[in-house]
């Protein structure tokens, strides 16, 4: 059974125990009542089984990102290396060319902007990224400042251990 049918037959199985009350006594029939309480264990097991698989996507999920991160820190670590070998090498090359039947090394003539002091550039020549800073609305509302567009929400978040 799904979760919504078994959430169907809760609903019925409440509605047949309503319906069932022994009118004397007021008690309800023994056989409605476990049927129900089979159904609420269904339910509890369903839940959980849904609980426990999100544990399970949260901590592969931690693990693919741990090991991208290790990842990245390998390939920048080789990257370095490779750098470092490049600087060797036109150090020893001192500019000549280079070539075997594996290999060629050459140089070519590139154009670059060299910027020591970004104060001196002209504003006209600045990229100005602008975002929100959450942080400081959150403590202005905090406040009681009204900020314009900006409303404090509460939520509620799920935490499975």
């Amino acid at each position: 059974m799904t979760l919504f049918e078994i959430n169907a037959a809760l609903e019925n199985a409440i509605e047949v125990m309503l319906n069932s009350v022994d009118e004397e006594t007021g008690e309800l029939n023994q056989m409605d009542v476990e049927v129900y309480e089979q159904l609420q264990l269904m339910k509890e097991e369903k839940l959980e089984g849904i609980a426990l698989y999100i544990k399970s996507l949260d901590a592969e999920a931690k693990a693919i990102n741990d090991e991208v991160q290790n990842l990245r820190k390998r390939s920048q670590s080789v990257q370095n290396k490779a750098d470092r070998l490049r600087e060797f090498l036109a150090t020893n090359l001192n500019g000549e060319k280079f070539k075997t039947a594996r290999c060629s090394v050459s140089y070519r003539k590139s154009t670059s902007i060299f910027i020591p002091d970004e104060s001196m550039v002209p504003k006209k020549y600045m990229r100005v990224k602008t975002e929100p800073d959450k942080t400081a609305i959150k403590q202005a509302i905090l406040n009681g400042i009204k900020v314009k567009g900006c409303a404090m929400v509460d939520k509620e978040n799920m935490v499975i251990k």
